[in-house]
């Protein structure tokens, strides 16, 4: 099984409150999480890539 644990979660406002985004959070619940608005995305995917 694959382990997977993230250093940190970004959540776009606009799903902030969804159930998934709960769950997910609730999954990591160590890992800071940061509510953000109009996240360049494509900027923070090319950096990990």
């Amino acid at each position: 099984m694959f382990y997977y644990h993230p250093e940190r979660i970004l959540i776009d406002k606009a799903v902030s409150e969804e159930p998934l985004t709960r769950q997910i959070c609730s999954r990591f619940p160590d890992v800071p999480t940061y509510e953000v608005k109009n996240y360049d995305w494509h900027k923070e995917s090319s950096v990990n890539d």
